[in-house]
């Protein structure tokens, strides 16, 4: 959980770091978030929305998802290692083969 210490250095940091490209551009962009922000506050409906969208998105990053994921990854990657392995070694037969035959 963020703090607001941590957050309102973040923001400092973020600030010096990546100054606004153009004279007015941090103002619109904290207007547009104020406006965001007053939206959610208003709209119980778009609150409860985002919320559960975000429910959703966060159980993507799970342990088990993405263990799971891990996994899989690791078992395409076999296989298709495996896959490789075989189709050199039906060339190297093929061509075993052909040297035998001439």
């Amino acid at each position: 959980m963020c703090s607001s210490f941590h957050l309102s250095h973040a923001i400092l940091i973020l600030c010096f770091l990546y100054p606004p490209p153009k004279k007015g551009a941090y103002d619109r962009a904290v207007e547009r978030y104020l406006e965001a922000a007053r939206k959610l506050v208003a709209d119980p409906a778009l609150r409860a929305g985002c919320g559960s969208k975000a429910l959703a998105k966060a159980a993507t990053f799970s342990n088990a998802t993405v263990q799971q994921r891990m996994v899989d990854n690791y078992h395409e990657a076999f296989a298709a290692q495996v896959s490789l392995s075989v189709c050199v070694a039906l060339v190297v037969l093929v061509l075993f083969l052909v040297f035998l035959l001439t």
